[in-house]
C-alpha cells in the first residue's frame, strides 16, 4: 500500500503528465482547420468520414478497456446521448463550412465562444450562477466576435476572396451548438464513463453526418474520392477528433477544468499560424483586433469557472 507521501507524489506527477499534455492536445487540435481546407471534399462528406473513424478509434478503445459499462445506459441516458451526438454532428457539419467562407484565424476564434455560450446555457437550462465578470467576460467576447464578422467584410474579403460574414455567422453558430453538446453531456457524464459516452455519442453523431450528406445529394461511395482525400478523413478523425479529445479527457482527472478550457484557447494561435505558414492565409485587421477581444473575453468567463 502507498503511503500518503508516495500518494501525494504519485498525483503531483501524474499532474505535471497531464499539464505536458496539453501543449500536445493544442497543437493536434490545432491541425483540424488545416486538414479541412486542405481536403477538396464536401463538407458534409469531410464531416461523416472524420466522425466514422473517430467513432472506430472510440469504439475500439471502449471495447478493449470499458466493454462492461455499456451496460450503464439506461433509457434517459441513451437519449440524452443521442440528441447530443445530433447537436454534435450539426456543430461540425457548420464549421466545417464556415471554413469555406471565412479566415481560418476568425473561423476557429469564433467556434470557441462555446465556453461563453456554455455560461448562458447553464444559467437559463440549469439556474446555474452568473457573476458580473462572467457577464463582462461574455459582452468582451460577443463584441470581439462582431468588430472579426463586421470588419472582416471590409479586410478578409478583399485579402482572401470569400464572404466572411457568412463564414463568421457559421461559426459562432457552430460555437452555440457544441455549447448545448456540453451542456448536455455534463449530466450523462455524471453517470456514465467518458469512452463509452463519446463512444454513442460519435455513433448518432456519424448517422446524423451520412444522413445529411446524402440528403443534400452528395457521393459518399468509397469511389467517389482519391487516396490522399481517404488520408485527410483519415487524420481528421485520429488526430483531433480521437486522440484530442481521449488526451484532454484523460488530462481533466488530474487539472481542473478551467485549466484545459485556457488551453484550448490556444488552438486558434496555432491554427492561424499553420494557416499563414502551409496555406498562406492572412488575416485582416478585423479578425486579429476582433480576434483579440474574444479571446480575452473567453480567458475572463473561464477563469471565473
Amino acid at each position: 500500500m502507498l503511503g500518503l507521501g508516495q500518494s501525494r507524489v504519485l498525483d503531483g506527477e501524474e499532474r505535471t503528465q497531464a499539464l505536458g499534455v496539453l501543449p500536445v492536445v493544442v497543437l493536434v487540435a490545432g491541425t483540424s482547420a488545416i486538414l479541412v481546407k486542405f481536403s477538396s471534399a464536401p463538407s458534409p462528406v469531410k464531416v461523416s468520414y472524420r466522425l466514422a473513424f473517430a467513432t472506430l478509434g472510440f469504439l475500439t478503445f471502449s471495447g478493449i478497456y470499458y466493454r462492461d459499462h455499456f451496460a450503464d445506459f439506461d433509457r434517459r441516458d441513451l437519449s440524452l446521448a443521442a440528441v447530443s451526438g445530433v447537436v454534435l454532428g450539426l456543430h461540425y457539419l457548420l464549421w466545417f463550412e464556415s471554413l469555406v467562407w471565412t479566415t481560418v484565424a476568425a473561423s476557429t476564434t469564433l467556434a470557441q465562444t462555446q465556453t461563453i455560450f456554455v455560461a448562458i446555457l447553464a444559467y437559463v437550462a440549469l439556474g446555474e450562477t452568473i457573476t458580473r465578470r462572467t457577464v463582462f467576460g461574455i459582452c468582451f467576447a460577443f463584441a470581439g466576435a462582431a468588430v472579426m464578422s463586421l470588419g472582416g467584410i471590409a479586410t478578409d474579403s478583399l485579402l482572401n476572396g470569400v464572404d466572411p460574414f457568412l463564414g463568421n455567422t457559421l461559426a459562432t453558430a457552430a460555437g452555440l451548438l457544441f455549447a448545448g453538446y456540453l451542456v448536455i453531456s455534463r449530466s450523462v457524464r455524471q453517470r456514465i464513463a467518458v469512452a463509452p459516452y463519446m463512444s454513442v455519442v460519435h455513433v448518432f453523431a456519424t448517422a446524423t453526418a451520412f444522413l445529411l450528406a446524402v440528403g443534400t445529394g452528395e457521393s459518399v461511395s468509397a469511389t467517389s474520392y482519391p487516396v490522399h482525400e481517404w488520408m485527410l478523413f483519415f487524420a481528421m478523425g485520429l488526430g483531433p477528433s480521437f486522440v484530442a479529445q481521449t488526451l484532454s479527457n484523460w488530462s481533466l482527472k488530474y487539472v481542473a477544468s478551467s485549466v484545459v478550457s485556457i488551453a484550448y484557447l490556444g488552438v486558434p494561435i496555432t491554427s492561424s499560424l499553420l494557416a499563414f505558414v502551409l496555406l498562406s492565409e492572412v488575416p485582416g485587421v478585423g479578425t486579429v483586433v476582433g480576434g483579440v477581444l474574444t479571446l480575452s473575453g473567453i480567458y475572463v468567463t473561464v477563469r471565473q469557472h
